[in-house]
């Protein structure tokens, strides 16, 4: 595993970035970059680690990275919008493109030549080499192209996560599992799509050591690198079996009132299970051991 390292975080605030920092900083110096805006209290109760606060300005983000030799960064903070309106362009190219690629330019400044990027699966719609779900996900694939320039050009060694459906304890995202904890055995019924569509969810503990053997990918490299591995479970699940798990584990009723709503325009069916997986990792907890994890809160 990384020892002794000085490590980047962006998106530490998030669920993901949290439990990854919450990881790496027993072993290592963390530096995450927030905003002014985050909430950083978690993150302030972790040892070895110190915040970046990024105030929109590329000579500040030079100024407060230099004072210090970054080993690897990883790259987690994402503007996400599922189905987006026109006052969220800007936002979007803004956060997913503008700052990642302000980032990237100045760790190759100062040396840092080991990036872990996190992409998303809907990049891959119907299981194709790219078509994007959403704006988001087109985001998401221009930044990996940029990422190819600085592979090709500047040196960068890169390995992209590409991120399924994610869940786990402390998960405070208003998600699948977030809904289902909040109305079980309440009179409250939530109308839902038809739910034949299937989700790949990969519980917390499992995509951070995917993020951790991916450093360990860049750390021990001979030759520059740039691959791209998915971070998924063997089995997918409907998403009215997800909702029959938790019922019967939880030992709740759930009123669900499925067909109410339509799908999502270009909602994901069935999950692309074709991206090979980062060496040396599967995912170790299942959905009935994650469920019955989740319920222990």
């Amino acid at each position: 595993m990384l020892k002794n390292l000085n490590i980047l975080i962006t998106g530490a605030t998030g669920f993901i970035g949290y439990n990854l920092a919450k990881k790496l900083s027993k072993d290592n110096q963390i530096y995450c970059i927030v905003r002014d805006s985050s909430n950083i209290i978690k993150l302030q109760s972790l040892n070895n680690v110190k915040l970046i606060t990024y105030d929109g300005g590329l000579d500040s983000l030079y100024n407060q990275i230099s004072k210090v030799k970054i080993d690897i960064a990883y790259h987690l903070a994402s503007l996400f919008v599922a189905e987006h309106n026109i006052t969220q362009i800007d936002q979007l190219i803004d956060s997913n493109i503008k700052f990642s690629t302000q980032l990237v330019d100045v760790l190759i400044e100062l040396g840092c030549l080991n990036f872990v990027n996190a992409g998303t699966i809907w990049q891959n719609y119907n299981n194709t080499k790219y078509n994007p779900v959403c704006l988001y996900a087109a985001t998401k694939q221009a930044f990996m192209d940029i990422l190819e320039y600085y592979n090709q050009v500047k040196g960068l060694s890169i390995v992209n996560l590409k991120i399924y459906d994610t869940y786990g304890y402390s998960d405070e995202r208003k998600k699948l599992f977030w809904l289902f904890k909040k109305i079980a055995n309440t009179s409250e019924i939530v109308d839902m799509p038809p739910g034949d569509q299937k989700l790949n969810l990969v519980y917390i503990t499992d995509v951070v050591n995917a993020f951790e053997l991916a450093g360990l990918i860049l750390h021990d490299k001979v030759l520059q690198i740039n691959e791209t591995y998915g971070v998924y479970c063997q089995e997918s699940y409907s998403l009215k079996e997800l909702a029959s798990k938790f019922e019967n584990i939880a030992r709740c009723k759930l009123n669900l009132n499925w067909g109410a709503k339509a799908y999502r325009t270009r909602e994901v069916m069935l999950p692309n299970m074709c991206l090979p997986k980062v060496p040396n990792w599967n995912a170790i907890i299942d959905i009935d051991h994650g469920i019955k994890l989740l319920i222990k809160e």
